[in-house]
């Protein structure tokens, strides 16, 4: 008895706090969590109707233990996600109390997306919700997809679509997947989608070779991840800031851009083979002028061509920050110069050196036959002096003679680069007993000292060596880009 006198005592402290501070605890929960406190008290019970985040996501329905579930438990989650949709948005009050961010996930699903879309679709008409995301699943996961599915996907999104325009017309993030688009149908999406700023594809195509063209006047960040589309063009995007693009399927211009005055990052990745032509950038990012640069290898051939610094100069101009990911062991880094050398404003250099087994195919034969062997890229190039560039970091640094040489090409031309990071392998919790033999990264104080004066002499460079053992915070972001396929979008 006594026990349950705490725990309402407990209950009454919490109850006497102001509504905005016991709103803002709410808005850590789930929606589950959020949910089962309005049993606590009349007061509590109002209390989820005025909540300003609303994260209505199926995962969080799964069965305590299952990560992968079966048909019968999808099906049953989902239902809970249209329940919780309908529950949630159903307790409100019109205009009364905004909703900051509405998020749901849930599996594709005739009766239940359409249920999802209808109640959002209402809501939206009633309520002023700032930003409304849909994060649309597919029963079959990726890898398991065949072109049957992709079509049946396709069809019934479509099919949600066409039974939803208020919820789609006031969407702002979207993320598909799994889909085969018919030919008008990516356009139509765009287009009834007016609000729209963010949207996501991965593993989407229409079928055929076709381009996929992108006209839109409030789209600010587009990610496209393994999508078979001959040609992506961006004809006009005038707020677009931020674009992600991996996994193209051909190396004859993928990439168009049109209007996009104000993109400032730009993150662009594939797998090279034997047969693909080099990119050279000058042509592939004309009419950009970007800021901040990823360019990721997978591990594989070097798909970037080295080239006269003088024809990016536009494009560079105002680069900031460069990231390259993916560049395969063992071989010269010095072709990376001529980027350097293009980019005179350019201040952090990021290099992550890595045999990532995730990202690159296992398969013997098959390496023969598609890969190519040669994935060393040869650069002449000449001296020139850097004044702007102020840190280089180089992620799984091993003490090799190219690396060696690369730094101290580095920091003979950089002549204000304060800070040098050598960090370790980067985790990735897949592969990370995979690898054929320890890192050969120095750990001991001794050896340390000794790299640092092999690579600084006679240099004449004043850059400071270090060897983190912690992964710095403003460093983070970059080291999780090289584990790009083990942080594939949902």
């Amino acid at each position: 008895m006594g026990h349950i006198n705490q725990k309402e005592s407990q209950v009454d402290r919490f109850s006497k706090l102001p509504n905005d501070i016991l709103l803002n605890i709410l808005d850590q929960l789930d929606v589950r969590e959020a949910a089962r406190t309005s049993v606590l008290s009349k007061r509590w019970r109002q209390l989820p109707a005025m909540l300003s985040r609303l994260i209505i996501d199926v995962n969080n329905f799964l069965p305590k233990g299952v990560f992968k579930p079966s048909i019968d438990e999808l099906v049953h989650i989902n239902l809970a996600v249209v329940e919780a949709t309908r529950s949630m948005l159903s307790q409100r009050k019109s205009n009364q109390y905004i909703i900051h961010l509405l998020r749901v996930t849930f599996h594709l699903r005739d009766g239940d997306s359409i249920s999802i879309g209808h109640t959002v679709g209402h809501t939206m008409t009633q309520q002023n919700i700032e930003t409304a995301e849909f994060i649309i699943l597919t029963e079959k996961a990726t890898a398991k997809c065949t072109g049957d599915d992709l079509v049946g996907y396709g069809k019934q999104f479509m099919s949600f679509f066409y039974a939803c325009p208020d919820a789609f017309g006031g969407l702002t993030r979207l993320h598909l997947k799994n889909l085969r688009f018919g030919e008008l149908d990516a356009p139509k999406v765009l287009s009834t989608c007016k609000r729209l700023r963010h949207l996501l594809l991965h593993n989407c195509d229409s079928g055929a070779w076709t381009i996929l063209q992108f006209i839109h006047s409030q789209l600010i960040e587009l990610s496209i991840f393994s999508c078979r589309f001959e040609r992506i063009e961006l004809s006009w995007l005038p707020k677009l800031a931020r674009l992600t693009f991996e996994g193209w399927i051909s190396f004859e211009d993928p990439l168009f851009f049109g209007y996009v005055p104000v993109l400032e990052v730009l993150s662009l990745g594939s797998t090279c083979l034997s047969w693909h032509k080099m990119v050279t950038l000058s042509k592939f990012l004309d009419g950009t002028s970007v800021q901040d640069l990823t360019l990721n290898f997978k591990s594989e051939k070097i798909w970037v061509q080295p080239e006269d610094p003088k024809r990016l100069a536009s494009m560079f101009h105002k680069l900031r920050s460069v990231n390259l990911i993916g560049v395969p062991e063992g071989y010269d880094l010095t072709w990376t110069m001529f980027i350097l050398d293009a980019a005179p404003s350019l201040k952090e250099l990021y290099i992550t050196v890595w045999d990532h087994i995730c990202e690159m195919g296992m398969d013997e034969e098959r390496r023969r036959a598609d890969s190519c062997s040669e994935k060393n890229v040869e650069w002449e190039g000449y001296d020139f002096e850097h004044q702007s560039l102020t840190t280089l970091t180089i992620f799984n640094f091993q003490p090799e003679d190219y690396f060696v040489r690369y730094i101290r090409r580095v920091m003979e031309v950089a002549v204000n680069l304060d800070d040098i990071f050598l960090y370790k392998r980067p985790s990735c919790g897949r592969c990370w007993d995979k690898y054929p033999g320890p890192s050969r990264y120095p750990s001991a104080k001794k050896q340390r000292c000794s790299l640092r004066n092999k690579i600084a002499q006679g240099t004449g460079s004043l850059a400071v060596i270090h060897f983190p053992a912690l992964l710095r915070s403003d460093h983070a972001v970059k080291e999780r880009s090289a584990r790009s396929v083990c942080d594939r979008p949902l």
